[in-house]
């Protein structure tokens, strides 16, 4: 009996990021699944490869899913997509109608993770027994308070997906120079650029900030003096303000940023601690 491509999919990413199998293992076992589920590898006018798409949105799910839950799975399922990308193509693909001649550019990977990033951090109803102090003491990674309960854990574990997604990309991004340069300059401008209050998620989108620039601060930086999205292709207003793609002035306003708010104590002394290393980094980068 065989069996169906989602589970079996799903089974293969958890023993890589279990340490089960290999990445050499697991991107073996991922073509044979492909070669079962493609009907014909050569390509008719017009049309995508059947079957194709199917099985490469199961993979990128699962393996953002995992990412999600934990970061200890990063380097594995990191090692796997570098073994992927350098992989050989025998026959060119068609994929969303988009022509691909190598496996280097991780076809659908972009628009999985694109939905996964505008589905946004949603804690839900819970969100709404922990807040003021509550909430900012555990967006920032505070010790747990005399009030924990369900509604507090579920709001942890949405808090620390969200932050590990956040990793895994920026890390994509550093170790795979896949270009998710658009997510960057997004999650990092919502954390650093907008006035926001002190409870509530907010908080946690400058956590977010600061993790996109310690884990690839050299490659924002390099696209800050190259002013990558100058043109408008990265182009974000906040309060008003068009500051377009990277540049050396934003990258100046979000250092700026981050110093004052290591200052400010009414953030709790974990943010502030992390915005004060991550200022400090800033500037030996430059």
């Amino acid at each position: 009996m065989m069996i169906p491509k989602d589970k079996l999919i799903e089974d293969t990413i958890a023993k890589l990021v279990r340490g089960e199998i290999s990445s050499d293992e697991c991107h073996k076992r991922m073509k044979e699944t492909m070669s079962q589920n493609v009907a014909s590898w050569d390509l008719i006018a017009e049309e995508d490869t059947e079957g194709l798409s199917d099985v490469l949105w199961i993979l990128w799910r699962n393996i953002l899913r995992f990412a999600r839950e934990s970061s200890d799975y990063h380097n594995n399922l990191v090692d796997f997509l570098q073994i992927f990308k350098k992989s050989k193509m025998d026959k060119p693909i068609r994929v969303w109608k988009e022509d691909y001649m190598s496996w280097n550019r991780l076809p659908l990977l972009s628009p999985c993770i694109r939905e996964m990033f505008l589905q946004g951090y949603a804690p839900g109803e819970h969100e709404k027994e922990v807040k003021g102090s509550e909430a900012q003491r555990a967006l920032g990674g505070e010790e747990r308070t005399k009030k924990d309960g369900p509604s507090y854990q579920k709001f942890i574990e949405h808090r620390t997906r969200w932050i590990h997604f956040h990793q895994f990309m920026a890390q994509l991004w550093r170790d795979l120079d896949f270009d998710l340069a658009w997510f960057g300059v997004v999650s990092i401008s919502g954390g650093l650029e907008r006035k926001f209050s002190l409870s509530g998620t907010n908080v946690l989108y400058k956590e977010v900030s600061i993790i996109w620039i310690e884990t690839a601060g050299d490659r924002i930086w390099r696209a800050c003096g190259k002013r990558l999205g100058s043109d408008g292709s990265l182009r974000c207003s906040t309060d008003g303000t068009k500051l377009g793609g990277y540049k050396v002035e934003r990258w100046d306003l979000w250092r700026d940023e981050l110093e004052q708010l290591s200052k400010t104590k009414s953030y709790s002394s974990t943010l502030r601690r992390s915005a004060k290393k991550c200022s400090e980094s800033m500037k030996i980068m430059e």
